[in-house]
């Protein structure tokens, strides 16, 4: 096969390039999890920053991009890695399980690049990752949903401007389906609106982001399908059923509009209901 050329020789198309792989890398919602622990895009990435770094210390005589890879001193990527991890963990868990110790660790060397660590640093990372696994019920049967990528896509769809946007939302619905019998008080800064008619149609909207859990939705009128459509809907069959899985600190690290009130005594992170969520995030 021929070579195909390729040939940047402006700084700043290789820096907008190099703005695009980190985007791709570190997507808190990615559509490809591959992507994120790929060895290509580990090593095109690493080469952008080396290329980025040479540039800028031959030209301007600056040496940033040292210190801006240290993982230590990048907190929110950090925490981007593990999630990362875990959820390629989750979608994967019968090649992760077949997976030798030194090619774990070859995924998360790939995951962390263009940063760069210590072997502490590295150690403890992976440490930390084990714990957070362990923690988590892996969802290849189909048992349990992760309520984080539901926030996570909600989050990239819409997030509302202001209390007024959601209040829109909200006529919108009574509008469209008089029937419908809204909860919500505004005033008591509640963070869900809940809905229902006598026919079992239910929804549950959060006020900050554009998340709307329903059921029943084929049974209304195109109207309130209309509505919705703004909005990141998650189809549910039941709102008591232990369907779903949350991890909070990946809440508070991604989606902080989200809050999560509840102690695990009280509502367990790895199997809740929507009335579970409904009170643990209120």
């Amino acid at each position: 096969m021929s070579d195909i050329p390729f040939k940047l020789t402006d700084y700043h198309d290789l820096l907008n390039l190099y703005k695009i792989i980190m985007e791709a890398k570190f997507h808190p919602a990615p559509v490809n999890h591959e992507v994120a622990v790929s060895p290509f895009t580990a090593k095109f990435c690493g080469e952008l920053v080396d290329l980025l770094a040479q540039y800028e210390q031959e030209t301007k005589g600056k040496e940033r991009w040292s210190d801006w890879r240290m993982l230590c001193r990048r907190p929110d990527y950090r925490e981007r890695i593990l999630e990362q991890l875990c959820r390629y963990r989750q979608d994967n868990p019968q090649r992760w399980e077949r997976m030798e110790a030194a090619g774990k660790r070859q995924l998360l060397r790939n995951a962390i690049s263009p940063f760069t660590c210590s072997d502490e640093e590295f150690d403890e990372l992976q440490r930390e990752l084990e714990q957070r696994i362990a923690q988590r019920k892996p969802t290849s049967d189909g048992r349990l949903k992760s309520c984080n990528e539901v926030f996570l896509h909600a989050k990239a769809k819409k997030i509302y401007r202001d209390t007024a946007e959601f209040q829109n939302i909200l006529d919108a619905l009574r509008q469209a389906e008089p029937s419908l019998r809204l909860d919500w008080d505004n005033g008591a800064g509640e963070e869900w609106a809940r809905g229902w008619t006598d026919d079992g149609f239910f929804c549950m909207l959060h006020a900050k982001i554009g998340v709307a859990f329903v059921r029943g939705l084929r049974s209304v009128n195109a109207h309130v399908a209309q509505v919705f459509s703004a909005l990141y809907v998650e189809e549910v069959e039941e709102v008591d059923a232990l369907q779903w899985h949350v991890d909070p600190a990946a809440l508070r690290a991604f989606t902080p509009e989200v809050c999560w009130h509840a102690s695990h005594d009280a509502v367990s992170e790895d199997g809740l209901s929507l009335n579970d969520l409904y009170f643990a995030t209120v």
